[in-house]
């Protein structure tokens, strides 16, 4: 029965513990508030007087005790007083009184304490005595915490113990000593027989504790002898011998001495005698090197440890020292001295040393360097660093003369450079000179030289050079040839050494002309181009001037430079070294009637000889033109359009260095009749260079444009040419029409004004610079009337390097552009797909990188080159790269994978970014992107918000059950 009750009762536990957690569940934690008593502690201050006395055995020591109280309110005491548990204290006894009745606020009261030693008692005890202090308040219900205070007394016992028959007293004269240099030290102890009887004395010695004294474990100590037998009245000695281990910890090691006579029948005779020794503090140590070797080149720095092991016995501070020829090189880390910790002689202390050399010496040399470990100014243990000088490198150049002038020419002048080594080792020396202008050249005897170390005779070489001037050098500016000295296995130079060479003038002339005959009307101006070229190396000033004209009266003349600048009819105008101008005729048409009027004209270069050389009877320094100017009622005239230009006449580009561009030109006859036209150029000098293309073929000069209408193929783009590349055309548009006809050129074709389709192909130089520029200015006129420029179009262009990245979603069933966030559902565990388009729109080939932000909580973006795309990318760890040409489009199928086993609902949002490998963060473009993923409908998924609550209801529903069937059981 017993049995049931017992299973009943603990169902009736098992049902109260779980209501118990589920209403702890449910329920806020509730804090009990604590409320503080208004009552006060005790405060008191106890006194013990005197701290300590010597009484001989059989005596009493009295003691006074005092309690203060401190506090508010007055105090009862209760004082308890216990001697030390030690075993010395087993000859001793202690009562103390106590204090009647509570002591007021601020005053005090005293008793006695009474300590008694037996006649065995020896050594010391201590006694504390402890007083405990309750306030007296009102009410007393509500007292403060008591207070409590201890002091501790000690009671020695003197000497003159034992009975009256038998007595021993123990003498050290020096019972405290000094450790000297060695390791041994002793004590003379006296034995003296205090007695009346002769008596045997038994020694002993035990170690002693006290508040300055150490474990004496590791020191051995013994006494000799151990026993002496002492008349009465008489003396004898013994002597203690300690011997201190090397290293042993500086501290003071405390004994004492026992005598025993054995012969006492009361065993009551003894004495004891505390004695002491100091061991001094001994500073000394070993020093050991991480690496006792160390190859370093002068300059440079090489790192060694220093490690200071202590074999002294107590703390002490350590210095770096060091000795030696070349002590300099070496330095300290950081602090040159710190503690050197005992740690029970394990003690250590590490620097850091820094060596460091200079070439005083040569390369290969070793050098003793002693390190020392000091006690202030005392070495205290060392250890030698060999160092050995690795090689610096260095060299100085010159040369034995910096200048030279007034070379002609095509010749050829010598130069001698020497070279001095200033390593402190044998070297190779590379010798180089720096790029001549173009067409010089410089040789050099010998590329490289042998030299000895800086500290040797064979520390220099000499080295002859050849300086070739080429035969169109100029004479303008000084040229300065820089020679170097360098490693010979390349780097850096170490020196460099410049020679100026002046070139001596030289003046030439050379002209020609694109247009020698031209037409114009009475009272109009024609314009005759003269290329005047100045093959002297040195600028000039060339004069122009009309030597003779066959008409009678004279036309009138003048010369304008190419800007349009009048320069009158005699002109004087400088021309700079190997360049060329153009300056114009302009000569004035007059009279009535058709004819040529022949204009003799002549430049000379003032600046050179007027001999005649070749004896054709003109001065070597002057060309002359012969020019005829027609009176014509004729129109030569020319126009130019540039396609796809905002006015039709200027357009811009920006192109890298080596970029190009091409540009379509339509040049038009507006004339009278079939002409030759010609395109002149100024501007983009040393920038970009220029190509015109005509009819399939490079134009160098002149090119036809015939007048009249043309057959114009519409879908083509352009005019119809026969089978010999001539162009249908006809002089009016009527008859153009019936030439389209003719060649049965009905749909499609229609005739408009003849024009020639001229391609501009203009190139940046390699060598071009980001920033650079400039205006390229054309005019294209008609060879029989240079006057008329108006026909005119230019191209603004600027270097500039751009890498630019485009991109975009796309649409993966069409194709299309999307813009906006992309988002996409998907239930798992299946993937979502993106397309994106990435393109250069930069002007140089890029390599492109493409990726993603980082994976969050399981998600996945992957990325493949998509199947329809250009063979550009490759995937390349997290992302994809693709190596695009300036206007190329990349597509790239991007793949996100939701969380393996994921089946809770879950948005993951992240970014794509594409940017030039080049530019990085710069030049990046980033797209946003959406998806949104979820499990497969099912119960679990409608129904888990509930189960949290169904399951506590299930749970309270059979607590309840139990606690009903207890209940049951129990009646």
């Amino acid at each position: 029965m017993e049995t049931r009750v017992e299973s009943v009762a603990s169902g009736h536990k098992i049902a109260l513990f779980i209501l118990g957690i589920l209403m702890c569940s449910s329920l806020p934690l509730i804090a009990t508030p604590v409320e503080a008593s208004g009552a006060r502690d005790a405060d008191i201050f106890l006194s013990v007087t005197p701290a300590s006395q010597t009484i001989n055995p059989g005596e009493t020591a009295e003691y006074k005790v005092r309690v203060y109280n401190r506090g508010s309110n007055p105090v009862t005491v209760s004082l308890t007083a216990a001697n030390s548990q030690d075993e010395a204290c087993s000859g001793y006894s202690t009562t103390i009184g106590q204090i009647a009745g509570p002591i007021d606020a601020g005053e005090d009261k005293e008793t006695l304490m009474n300590v008694t030693l037996s006649q065995t008692a020896e050594e010391s005890c201590d006694t504390t005595v402890t007083a405990t202090a309750t306030e007296q308040v009102t009410p007393p219900d509500q007292p403060g915490q008591p207070a409590t205070d201890e002091e501790t007394v000690t009671t020695i016992a003197g000497d003159g113990s034992g009975s009256q028959l038998y007595g021993v007293d123990l003498i050290l004269d020096e019972p405290s000593q000094i450790l000297d240099k060695e390791n041994e030290i002793e004590w003379q102890v006296e034995i003296e027989n205090t007695g009346r009887a002769e008596e045997t004395v038994e020694l002993s010695i035990s170690e002693r504790d006290g508040p300055q004294c150490s474990s004496a474990s590791s020191i051995s100590i013994d006494i000799s002898p151990k026993s002496v037998t002492v008349d009465n009245e008489s003396s004898e000695y013994a002597t203690i011998t300690a011997t201190v281990p090397d290293g042993q910890e500086a501290e003071t090691y405390c004994w004492k001495v026992k005598g025993d006579v054995t012969n006492d029948p009361m065993n009551n005779a003894t004495d004891t005698e505390p004695f002491d020794l100091e061991v001094p503090e001994l500073h000394e140590c070993t020093a050991s090197l991480s690496k006792s070797n160390i190859q370093v080149k002068p300059g440079e720095t090489g790192t060694v440890d220093v490690k200071f092991k202590n074999d002294g016995n107590s703390d002490w501070t350590v210095s770096v020292g060091k000795f030696g020829s070349k002590a300099g090189w070496v330095s300290v880390d950081g602090q040159s001295s710190g503690l050197l910790p005992y740690d029970d002689g394990d003690g250590e202390k590490s620097f850091t040393l820094e060596v460091t050399p200079d070439s005083s010496d040569d390369s290969g040399s070793e050098h003793l360097i002693t390190i020392q470990g000091k006690d202030g100014g005392q070495t205290k243990c060392s250890t030698e660093l060999r160092v050995k000088l690795g090689q610096n490198h260095g060299a100085s150049i010159s040369i034995d003369k910096s200048s030279i002038n007034n070379v002609q020419p095509g010749s050829t002048e010598e130069v001698s450079i020497t070279v001095t080594n200033q390593g402190n080792g044998q070297d190779i020396l590379r010798l180089s000179s720096s790029g001549a202008p173009v067409g010089w050249k410089v040789t050099m005897d010998a590329s490289s030289v042998n030299v000895g170390s800086k500290h040797s005779s064979d520390k220099s070489a000499s080295v002859g050079v050849s300086v070739e001037v080429p035969s169109d050098a100029l004479a303008d500016d000084a040229v300065v040839i820089t020679f170097s000295v360098s490693p010979n296995n390349g780097g850096q130079s170490y020196d460099t050494v410049d020679v100026q060479i002046k070139v001596a003038a030289v003046h030439g002339i050379k002209g020609s002309t694109t247009g020698d005959v031209q037409t114009g009307r009475s009272d109009s101006e024609v314009k005759f181009p003269m290329l005047i070229e100045n093959t002297g190396n040195v600028e000039d000033q060339f004069r122009f001037y009309v030597k003779e004209q066959t008409e009678i009266p004279a036309w009138g003349v003048h010369f304008e430079e190419d800007d349009g600048t009048a320069c009158g009819s005699t002109c004087t105008l400088n021309i700079p070294a190997r360049t060329s101008m153009t300056v114009w005729l302009i000569v004035s048409v007059d009279g009535e009637e058709e004819g040529g009027n022949q204009i003799t004209t002549r430049v000379t270069n003032k600046g050179a000889s007027s001999n005649d050389a070749d004896g054709d009877g003109m001065p070597d320094n002057e060309i002359e033109f012969k020019f005829i100017a027609y009176l014509s009622d004729r129109v030569f005239s020319m126009d130019v359009r540039m396609e796809d230009a905002f006015d039709g006449k200027s357009s811009s580009v920006t192109l890298p260095p080596s970029g190009s561009a091409t540009f379509t030109l339509w040049v038009i006859n507006k004339g009278d009749g079939n002409d030759e036209a010609q395109f002149t150029f100024s501007g983009l000098e040393g920038v970009a260079t220029r190509q015109l293309i005509a009819n399939g073929k490079q134009v160098d000069g002149t090119f036809s444009v015939p007048k009249g209408w043309g057959v114009w193929n519409t879908s083509l783009e352009g005019f119809v040419y026969d089978s010999e590349g001539s162009p249908l055309i006809g002089s009016t548009k009527n008859k153009a029409e019936q030439v389209r006809v003719d060649h049965e050129l009905i749909s499609g074709h229609e005739v408009r004004p003849y024009e020639v389709r001229v391609y501009l192909v203009l190139t940046a130089s390699s060598s071009s610079e980001n920033g650079q520029g400039g205006l390229l200015e054309m005019v294209v006129t008609s060879t029989s009337n240079a006057a008329n420029r108006s026909a005119k179009a230019s191209v603004s262009l600027t270097i500039n390097t751009i890498e630019k990245v485009r991109l975009k979603a796309v649409d993966l069933a069409d194709g299309s552009s999307i813009d906006g966030l992309q988002s996409v559902d998907l239930t798992y565990p299946s993937s979502a797909e993106f397309l994106v388009s990435v393109s250069n729109a930069g002007n140089i080939q890029s390599e492109v990188k493409v990726e993603a932000s980082d994976n969050i909580a399981g998600w996945t973006v992957l990325f493949e080159e998509y199947e329809h795309s250009i063979d550009a990318c490759e995937v390349k760890g997290d992302g994809i790269n693709c190596v695009l040409e300036e206007g190329e489009e990349a597509l790239i199928l991007v793949i996100v994978k939701p969380p393996h086993g994921a089946e809770l609902a879950e948005k993951f949002e992240f970014t794509l970014s594409a940017e030039p490998v080049n530019l990085g963060l710069v030049g990046r473009q980033n797209l946003e992107f959406e998806v949104s993923g979820e499990a497969e409908p099912g119960w679990w998924k409608d129904n888990v918000p509930g189960f949290g609550v169904g399951l506590s209801l299930l749970a309270l529903l059979g607590a309840a059950m139990l606690l009903s069937s207890g209940r049951q059981e129990i009646n």
